[in-house]
């Protein structure tokens, strides 16, 4: 009913939303590779989550 309807709609809201802000972070991560000193805050960026504390 309504509630579906709703639901479903504020899914995909967050999806789309989700996705910018995925972007948004690429394209900083993007800037950030053409600053000076930009690509080792990228390079240390990218190694934390593979970084597993048992």
């Amino acid at each position: 009913g309504w509630f579906s309807i709703v639901s479903f709609l504020f899914t995909q809201t967050h999806q789309i939303w989700f996705q910018t802000a995925n972007l948004l972070a690429l394209y900083d991560d993007f800037l950030s590779i053409l600053s000076v000193g930009g690509h080792k805050n990228l390079n240390q960026r990218g190694n934390q989550p593979i970084i597993i504390e048992v």
